[in-house]
């Protein structure tokens, strides 16, 4: 399900986290072309927990070793 930020610009309505960004530049480098940004406004879900890559596995906020 997407929404749409104040802005204009969509955004995945059920994701974790999620970012509007305001372009403030770019650079070339070689082949690829990096945009920066300037984050305008931010949400996040803190009863949620992120999946993370970590060590060759999946691991949720807390490390375990």
């Amino acid at each position: 399900h997407w929404d749409v930020w104040p802005s204009g610009s969509s955004r995945l309505a059920d994701a974790l986290l999620s970012m509007d960004c305001e372009l403030v530049g770019s650079i070339d480098a070689a082949d690829h072309i990096l945009f920066v940004g300037s984050i305008i406004e931010a949400s996040f879900d803190p009863l949620r927990k992120p999946l993370l890559w970590s060590e060759r596995n999946y691991l949720g906020t807390e490390v375990s070793r």
